[in-house]
């Protein structure tokens, strides 16, 4: 994903940088939780993924650093980044 613009998202206590291309995104936790539950952070990432994306996550991998996700909008045209996107995790 280098040289691609990353969004800002925070999804309660945890925030992401996420980027998209293509069908493909990378969410990287950038909030400092400690020791996350996998299926926490793969939660969040994906609600962070899909709000970017504005297309639904179709499966996640990875790790409570770093998430990668395949996105079910092949042909969206790339999100722009704007300021910091906040949501309520509930």
């Amino acid at each position: 994903m280098r040289n691609v613009p990353a969004q800002r998202v925070e999804i309660g206590a945890m925030a992401f940088q996420v980027r998209i291309k293509g069908d493909t995104a990378q969410a990287i936790r950038v909030s400092r939780n400690w020791l996350p539950k996998k299926r926490a952070v793969f939660d969040a990432a994906t609600m962070a993924v899909e709000r970017v994306a504005g297309c639904p996550v179709r499966s996640v991998d990875g790790d409570q650093a770093i998430v990668l996700a395949r996105l079910r909008c092949k042909d969206a045209p790339p999100p722009v980044p704007t300021a910091v996107i906040v949501l309520d995790p509930h």
